[in-house]
C-alpha cells in the first residue's frame, strides 16, 4: 500500500495529523527525489463543508465504460472508501481515478477568494480521500495559492519500493468567481493516474464527466484533466473579455473621468496581466506534454501489433501530441484575447484624452468669450472716456460759468490741475514700466538651496 497509518521513522517517513480533534494519524510514503521530508499537511487553512462530489473510474482497455458515484455526506464517503473501490497503484493498470469536488454553494454572498479553501468534507474524510488517492502533499498550497495561475510538474518517488511518480499540480486565478485547483498522482510504471478537482460548479463537473466519457483511448493521458481545465477556464476568460468589450463600448467620452470608468480600466488591467500569466502557464504545460513524449511515452517507439506496450505508448505519444497541439491553439486564442484587453485600455485611454481635450476647449472658448466681452467694456469705456472727462474738468471749481458781472472766467490756478495730473501719470506709466520689464520678467528665479534643505 502506498500509505497506511504510521509514525516517523528511522527511514525520515514523515506522518501527519490532520488537527487535534482527528483521531489517529495518516502517513504519504510519497518523497521528493531531493530526499526532502514532506511537511505536515496544514489543514488548519482549510474549513469544512457538504457539497456533493462525483467519483468517476475508467480504464484503457474499455474507455467508455466510466464507473461513477455521486457522494455528499461523511456517512456516504465513509461507507463508500470502507468498500475499498480506490484501487491501489500495484492493482491499477492503465486507468484513471478522479474526484471532482463542488464548490460551497454560497452565491448569496460577494466573490470570496478564499472560499476555494472551503472544502465539501471534513477533514478527517479529506484526509483520508488524499491517503487512498495518493494525492500529493502540495496540493494544500496548491489549493491556498490562487493570487497568480500555476501549472507545476514534479518527479517524486516512494521510499518503500523503487516506484516514482509525476505530480501536476494546476491552479487558476481567483481573482473572478469560478476558480479551481487541480492535484495529478502520475505513475509511469502502471501508466494509472489520480487526481482530484477542486472548486467545481453543478455543470463543470457534468461536463467534464461529459468529455471524460468521450476521451477515448487519451482518457489514461496524465494531462487530460488539466486540458479539460484549460478549456473550462477558456470559457470563463472569454466571458471577462466580452463583458469588458461591451463596457468599453457603451461609454460616453464625457463619462470616462468617473471613478467607476477608473475602477473598470484598472479591471480591464488585471485581466490582461491574469491572461498573460495563464498563457505562460498553458505553454509550461505544453512543454511538459512533449516532456512526456519524449521520456516515458518513447521507451518503445515503434508500433508491434503483438506488444501490447509499444501500442499502448504509441497511442500516448498520439494523444499527447494532439493535446499539445489544442493548447497551443488556445494560447494562440489567449494572445487575441490580451491584444482585446490593450485595445480595450487603449480606447478608454483615448477616450479619456479626447473627454479632457474638449473640456479644455470648452474652457478656452469661454476664455474667449469673456475676452471679447472685456474688449466690448473696454471699448465702451474708451467712448465715454473723452466726455466723462469734459465734464469732470467744466464741473471743477476753476471755472466761474455764471459770474455776478461780465462773461464766464477762469481760475488762474488751473496750471496746477494739468501739472498734477500730468506727474501722476507719467509716476504712474514709470512705475509700471519698471515693473514689467525689470521687477517681474527679468528677475532671476532664486535657485533653492539643497544643502539648507538636507540640514533641516
Amino acid at each position: 500500500m502506498l500509505a497506511r497509518p504510521m509514525s516517523r521513522n528511522s527511514s525520515g517517513v514523515t506522518c501527519f495529523s490532520t488537527n487535534r480533534n482527528l483521531v489517529g494519524t495518516y502517513v504519504m510514503d510519497w518523497n521528493k527525489l531531493a530526499q526532502q521530508d514532506f511537511q505536515p499537511l496544514a489543514f488548519d487553512t482549510l474549513e469544512e463543508g457538504s457539497e456533493r462530489c462525483r467519483v468517476l473510474k475508467a480504464t484503457y482497455s474499455d474507455p467508455s465504460s466510466i464507473l461513477q458515484w455521486d457522494l455528499e455526506s461523511d456517512n456516504e464517503w465513509s461507507s463508500w472508501l470502507a468498500q475499498g473501490l480506490i484501487p491501489e497503484v500495484d492493482d491499477f493498470e492503465k486507468g484513471l481515478m478522479v474526484i471532482l469536488a463542488e464548490r460551497r454553494d454560497d452565491e448569496s454572498k460577494a466573490h470570496n477568494y478564499r472560499r476555494l479553501t472551503s472544502l465539501p468534507w471534513s477533514q478527517s474524510t479529506f484526509a483520508e480521500i488524499v491517503t487512498r488517492m495518493h494525492i500529493n502533499g502540495s496540493v494544500i498550497s496548491t489549493i491556498n495559492g490562487g493570487d497568480v495561475a500555476m501549472f507545476t510538474r514534479t518527479y517524486i518517488t516512494r521510499q518503500t519500493d523503487p516506484i516514482s511518480a509525476i505530480v501536476y499540480n494546476c491552479r487558476t486565478a481567483n481573482a473572478w468567481p469560478g476558480d479551481m485547483a487541480m492535484s495529478v498522482t502520475y505513475v509511469p510504471a502502471t501508466s494509472s493516474t489520480y487526481a482530484i478537482v477542486l472548486g467545481c460548479s453543478k455543470d463543470s463537473i457534468d461536463r467534464i464527466s461529459r468529455l471524460l466519457s468521450n476521451a477515448g483511448t487519451s482518457i489514461c493521458h496524465p494531462l487530460l484533466l488539466p486540458r479539460l481545465l484549460v478549456e473550462l477556464e477558456l470559457h470563463r476568460h472569454d466571458n471577462l473579455v466580452k463583458t469588458g468589450l461591451t463596457q468599453a463600448r457603451g461609454k460616453k467620452e464625457e463619462d470616462m473621468s468617473t471613478s467607476t470608468s477608473v475602477e473598470q480600466w484598472m479591471g480591464i488591467c488585471q485581466v490582461q496581466n491574469k491572461l498573460t500569466s495563464w498563457e505562460r502557464q498553458l505553454l509550461n504545460m505544453a512543454d511538459s506534454m512533449d516532456e512526456l513524449s519524449e521520456t516515458e511515452f518513447a521507451k518503445i517507439v515503434p508500433r508491434d501489433p503483438v506488444n501490447k506496450d509499444a501500442v499502448f505508448r504509441k497511442t500516448m505519444q498520439e494523444e499527447g501530441a494532439f493535446l499539445r497541439d489544442r493548447i497551443r491553439v488556445i494560447a494562440t486564442e489567449y494572445e487575441d484575447k490580451i491584444r482585446d484587453c490593450q485595445m480595450i485600455m487603449e480606447s478608454m485611454s483615448m477616450a479619456t484624452q479626447m473627454a479632457h481635450t474638449k473640456a479644455n476647449m470648452e474652457i478656452a472658448l469661454h476664455a474667449k468669450r469673456d475676452g471679447s466681452q472685456m474688449k466690448s467694456i473696454a471699448v465702451l469705456t474708451m467712448l465715454f472716456l473723452p466726455s466723462t472727462f469734459v465734464s469732470t474738468l467744466f464741473a471743477m471749481p476753476f471755472f466761474d460759468w455764471k459770474p455776478d458781472h461780465g462773461r464766464p472766467t477762469a481760475s488762474s490756478w488751473l496750471w496746477i490741475y494739468f501739472v498734477v495730473s500730468i506727474s501722476l501719470t507719467c509716476v504712474t506709466c514709470g512705475l509700471w514700466y519698471v515693473f514689467v520689464n525689470f521687477w517681474g520678467v527679468k528677475r532671476p528665479r532664486r535657485k533653492p538651496d539643497y544643502g539648507e534643505m538636507s540640514t533641516v
